[in-house]
């Protein structure tokens, strides 16, 4: 045994004779950074300081002292708080962007299990329990589909991670497998968690109409328990639906933005245009393709390349000012706040608006100064003609005087 094993199970072995309230004993995540082969199973419990499911996991079960003996004597625990400098990295590592999430590794630091979401007292002990029963990561290689199948609902059963084998489950898949209707529900059920170039996503896109259909009338739902679908409005079912498929390109437009992936940004981009069309039986609205075009716009100019910059300022450029006059905006800003205010207010006129409060209900002006800022940085970086700079500029010193506000230069 090393030295340095040894200290820390002394370490371990001293934070618990001195856990008399009862406390799953957390380590920092500093200290799982440095892990590399744990004498127990691994507990991870991923969380934010915002996060309200998070607080009552703290206070209702991680204090508990069943739980606490349980877990203490069973695993080694870390705490990640996923906002932190390592946090990220760490959440990052394990796809992680639903707090709190449990993830469950084996002595080999293999994920085994992972739950996103809250967990009562009686759930998270026995997805502990379950974890202790199967510690070995799941193994498909040579499998049949219907053993791949009956692998799933196995390791379903059992609360373990079974995301990797449903993944090579439909990209296995042949169009005639999706007449069996078990294979079908599967797909229903995990389609939110596959991959946007998995064979599953594309089949389930390429027949949509059939399936949104299929969706609506079936009592087994499409998507996870935190997106209702039972509405009495067609609109707002679209708009989840839109928004559960979105889910894997927005995850993918996410990684390009972090890694300034162009290619892939670009075609996530479209991916999630061409789901809009798909769903919505149209194309997407002027507000929504200047907010398409924003982003693209952000996300190039951390990029060195100015040819792209000036094409797509340009496209946001006509997609601002074409048709759109400082008073036009004004007057719909008027009517936003009018609204806001009024839920803000409720019932009692004389309640005091702050300041902060006031920056929400502008927020519709808000956002047009902001994108008009980010047009004149764009044309700035690429040292576009003077008439297109005093253009906008223009524009925005109109919108800011009607606005009595102070003109800003943008900042370089």
């Amino acid at each position: 045994m090393t030295v340095k094993l040894l200290i820390f199970l002394i370490s371990v072995n001293a934070l618990v004779s001195l856990n008399l309230k009862g406390q799953i004993l957390f380590q920092a995540e500093t200290e799982f950074e440095a892990t590399n082969t744990p004498i127990k199973p691994v507990y991870l419990d991923f969380y934010t300081d915002w996060c309200v499911p998070c607080k009552r996991m703290d206070k209702e079960v991680f204090a508990d002292t069943v739980v606490a003996h349980f877990y203490n004597e069973h695993f080694i625990s870390f705490k990640i708080n996923a906002e932190s400098v390592l946090g990220k990295a760490i959440a990052k590592a394990y796809h992680v962007n639903v707090y709190p999430t449990s993830i469950f590794l084996n002595e080999n630091l293999t994920m085994i299990s992972r739950h996103e979401g809250y967990m009562n007292r009686d759930l998270f002990l026995q997805r502990g329990k379950t974890v202790l029963r199967d510690k070995t990561p799941v193994s498909y290689n040579n499998l049949d589909i219907d053993s791949m199948f009956l692998e799933i609902t196995r390791l379903e059963e059992l609360g373990l991670d079974n995301t990797l084998l449903v993944s090579e489950f439909f990209n296995s898949l042949q169009e005639d497998d999706y007449k069996k209707e078990k294979y079908l529900d599967l797909l229903f059920s995990k389609i939110v968690f596959l991959d946007i170039d998995n064979r599953g996503y594309r089949h389930f896109i390429d027949n949509l109409d059939l399936y949104k259909i299929d969706t609506i009338r079936s009592e087994t739902l499409l998507f996870p328990s935190d997106i209702t679908l039972k509405s009495s409005s067609i609109a707002k079912f679209d708009a989840k639906f839109y928004s559960a498929l979105s889910r894997s390109p927005d995850l993918q437009l996410k990684l390009a933005e972090e890694n300034k992936n162009s290619s892939l940004f670009d075609s996530m981009l479209a991916a999630k245009q061409d789901l809009f069309e798909k769903i919505y039986k149209k194309q997407f609205s002027i507000t929504q393709s200047r907010g398409i075009c924003k982003r693209r716009l952000q996300f190039y100019l951390a990029l060195p390349l100015a040819d792209s910059i000036q094409t797509i300022a340009h496209e946001f450029k006509d997609l601002l000012l074409t048709g759109e006059t400082p008073e036009r905006i004004m007057a719909r800003n008027k009517e936003i706040y009018q609204e806001a205010k009024e839920k803000i207010l409720g019932n009692n006129p004389n309640i005091q608006i702050s300041e902060k409060e006031n920056i929400m209900l502008n927020y519709y002006l808000n956002n047009y100064l902001e994108d008009l800022h980010l047009l004149i940085t764009a044309l700035e970086k690429v040292n576009d003609s003077p008439g297109t700079k005093n253009e906008v500029k223009l524009f925005e010193e109109e919108l800011l005087t009607l606005s009595h506000r102070p003109y800003t230069k943008p900042e370089m």
